[in-house]
């Protein structure tokens, strides 16, 4: 895919005949972008964003954050994308070309015979499954670098299809494919949170990163977990920060930082939420 890059950053990595492409960019509203999709099958995941693409002056469709799309076709295309907001979209995107198809026996099935009409053999989007997003979001947040980052990667792209190929062996239907339950949605965010408490990502990212809007992610997590999901967050900082100073690893000051949070602001919702600043716990447990 040959993205039109001038403010986005990218990496594209070679696993067997394949093509893994991955990264962000920053657009403002109403901005333009076109892409080349070659000749084969085209997986892409869009993370978050909102975006209409106009593929090869043929059809139109609209994705939105947490959307995936399945493109074939039998000659390169012109995809033209426009986005309905400013935003930092991020996007996975794995090409397989018509000799890697071959070997999973998809030449027939997916791209089509050479007599086909329309370049574009067959487009359909959906919603990926909580097992994908997690996959595609490994993807963009990989820290190795080098060789190991390579190797991983390669990885993780194989993952995806396999996945992939996996739901249309079984004759899923990309609804039911993609479709996780809200419940699995919901213990996903509160595990990226208990992971990433620290500096934890806005209520979009992560409504972006499970598959589920806002609107649906602060409403279910309240009802599921009993609190917000800021108060969640909060009350991971401070029992980390509590035990850290309970077991003489941190003052106070390193606790507050160690968690985010500045010392002034550290102590008074600790007070606020174990009733008793958090210097008085110190001097209690290491007198």
């Amino acid at each position: 895919m040959d993205e039109n890059r001038a403010a986005g950053q990218y990496e594209t990595v070679r696993v067997a005949d394949m093509t893994l492409t991955s990264g962000r960019s920053q657009v403002r509203q109403a901005d333009r972008t076109r892409s080349v999709s070659s000749e084969g099958l085209s997986l892409g995941i869009l993370m978050n964003a909102s975006v209409d693409v106009d593929f090869d002056n043929r059809r139109r469709e609209h994705f939105a954050a947490a959307d995936g799309f399945l493109l074939s076709c039998r000659e390169p295309i012109e995809m033209l994308h426009v986005f309905r907001k400013a935003s930092e979209p991020r996007i996975v995107f794995l090409h397989i070309p018509p000799e890697a198809l071959d070997s999973f026996g998809w030449a027939a099935n997916v791209v089509g015979s050479p007599a086909a009409p329309d370049a574009i053999l067959s487009l359909r989007s959906w919603k990926p499954n909580s097992s994908l997003l997690t996959v595609a979001q490994q993807i963009m947040d990989c820290r190795y670098t080098g060789s190991v980052r390579e190797l991983y990667l390669q990885g993780k792209a194989l993952e995806l299809l396999s996945m992939t190929l996996n739901s249309l062996d079984q004759g899923e239907s990309t609804s039911s494919m993609s479709i996780a339950s809200r419940t699995e949605r919901l213990i996903a965010a509160r595990d990226i949170l208990l992971a990433e408490y620290r500096t934890p990502p806005s209520l979009d990212v992560l409504s972006s990163r499970v598959g589920i809007c806002t609107t649906a992610l602060t409403s279910g997590f309240r009802a599921m977990f009993g609190m917000s999901v800021t108060d969640f967050i909060q009350n991971q900082r401070l029992e980390h920060a509590r035990l850290a100073i309970i077991e003489g690893r941190l003052s106070v000051s390193q606790a507050a930082y160690s968690v985010g949070l500045s010392p002034a602001y550290f102590s008074t919702i600790f007070r606020r939420r174990f009733g008793e600043p958090p210097s008085k716990v110190l001097r209690r447990h290491h007198r």
